[in-house]
């Protein structure tokens, strides 16, 4: 799962991860794996089109998928049949963060976290909460008090 976390939030420069995941690929390649990542996390139908291609790809290079210990493994060597394999397991934990000014694909830890545990995420989830509140409640409120 961190293989797609960290390709999910790679910078334009992908040196950092072609060394430390060992990955044979064109950084043109890896950006645009990272933008399919993220278009999959929009709907679960961009998913399962996005893992379609990953596996077709990895089957016209002649790499195969194993199940070891009764889960879903990929060649290890191959990036598409990867990135297939941890997004149909582990899509339903992996979001983008809300935030609009956040851009952080993480691993939630409850289903229904929404944001980053970036400060800046968290000060403007809790400003969300807040405002929802006031919309809900605050004539109410307002007219309690006096």
């Amino acid at each position: 799962m961190q293989l797609v976390l960290d390709l999910a939030n790679v910078s334009d420069d992908t040196s950092y991860f072609r060394k430390h995941w060992l990955v044979d690929a064109t950084n043109q390649t890896l950006t645009q794996r990272r933008a399919e990542i993220r278009r999959a996390l929009e709907s679960p139908e961009a998913c399962a089109e996005a893992i379609s291609r990953w596996w077709t790809c990895s089957f016209a290079r002649g790499s195969f998928l194993y199940f070891v210990r009764g889960q879903l493994a990929a060649n290890p060597g191959d990036l598409e049949s990867a990135l297939a394999v941890v997004m149909a397991t582990f899509r339903d934990v992996i979001s983008l963060c809300a935030n609009p000014g956040c851009d952080v694909v993480f691993r939630r830890s409850r289903s229904t976290q929404r944001f980053c545990d970036k400060a800046a995420c968290t000060h403007y989830a809790a400003r969300e909460h807040k405002r929802k509140w006031w919309k809900k409640h605050g004539k109410k409120w307002r007219a309690d008090r006096r």
